[in-house]
């Protein structure tokens, strides 16, 4: 039994050489035919390659797929701040729309306001605000034309769309304007189409209320407001708003000027009314009396 487990113990030795010898000798074979340098062992090696070195792209697979995911990844990240560079772009654009806009209507006013300076002959006179009284209880603004630019007390003061105030005070080359929604301020006015008189008076709001109206029952939402010319303080047939109701029903008036942009006002020049004295001066008189010299004239020849 001993004998034979030698002998299986050294069989086994002298394959294991045998095998190392053979493996040690293919190797070498293989390192010397990779170094050859020659092209149909160039060729034979590829070969060689193509058919025995095992395919390891299902190994690389889900590297690949983490690769592509990475960069899916920060693909959408350069989107998303892309996105939000192009949103705060469109931000700024319509900031600057809103500007131009803005810009557009205070040329479009200062166009219709022109006659800024001050030959006599002119209608109206415009000037830019100053100041305003910043108060709840009064409602005044500073303009800067005076007396010196021809201003007087009492002209009326419009924005271009319909009357604001009107002068109740004047400086040198300043002029202060009462507006329509001081509770001092009471201008007579007319209701168009129906024609009734009343008198709108200021309680500090946006919307003024309609006092002593006449003719109620036919006066209703959405109808014009002018000034009637009725005491002299303006000007008949400026534009004032339109008539609204409260909730109570309380007749007011939606003013057609815009209070809270003014940046600009037109002052209105109101001429002297020449007032007929004598009833020779009238023209008619003054017609007969010619005809009656010219008819002498022709019976004396």
């Amino acid at each position: 039994m001993a004998r034979n487990n030698n002998g299986d113990v050294s069989s086994t030795g002298r394959f294991r050489f045998v095998a190392a010898t053979l493996l040690f000798i293919f190797c070498m074979l293989i390192f010397l035919f990779w170094r050859l340098d020659n092209v149909r062992v160039e060729a034979v090696r590829l070969v060689v390659i193509e058919k025995f070195v095992p395919n390891f792209n299902f190994l690389l697979a889900p590297f690949t797929m983490l690769q592509n995911i990475a960069l899916d990844f920060r693909s959408y990240s350069n989107i998303l701040e892309l996105n939000r560079e192009l949103n705060q772009e469109i931000q700024q654009l319509k900031y600057w729309k809103e500007q131009a806009i803005q810009w557009e209507a205070k040329y479009a006013k200062l166009l219709d306001l022109n006659n800024v300076k001050l030959d006599p002959k002119l209608l109206f006179i415009s000037g830019v605000i100053l100041a305003d009284s910043g108060s709840g209880f009064r409602q005044n603004v500073l303009i800067n034309i005076g007396s010196e630019d021809g201003v007087r007390v009492g002209w009326a003061a419009t924005d271009g769309l319909g009357v604001v105030g009107r002068i109740t005070g004047v400086g040198r080359s300043t002029a202060l304007v009462m507006l329509l929604t001081d509770t001092a301020s009471k201008v007579a006015i007319r209701v168009q189409p129906s024609g009734a008189r009343a008198v709108i008076q200021g309680d500090n709001t946006k919307f003024p209320v309609l006092e002593l109206l006449e003719k109620s029952k036919n006066v209703s939402a959405g109808d014009r407001v002018v000034t009637s010319g009725d005491g002299k303080v303006f000007p008949k047939g400026l534009l004032i708003g339109r008539v609204v109701e409260d909730s109570m029903g309380r007749k007011r008036v939606n003013l057609s000027a815009n209070y809270s942009k003014l940046a600009f006002l037109r002052v209105m020049r109101m001429n002297e009314i020449e007032h007929v004295n004598e009833s020779e001066a009238l023209v008619g008189d003054e017609i007969v009396d010619t005809n009656v010299s010219t008819n002498q004239g022709i019976a004396n020849e």
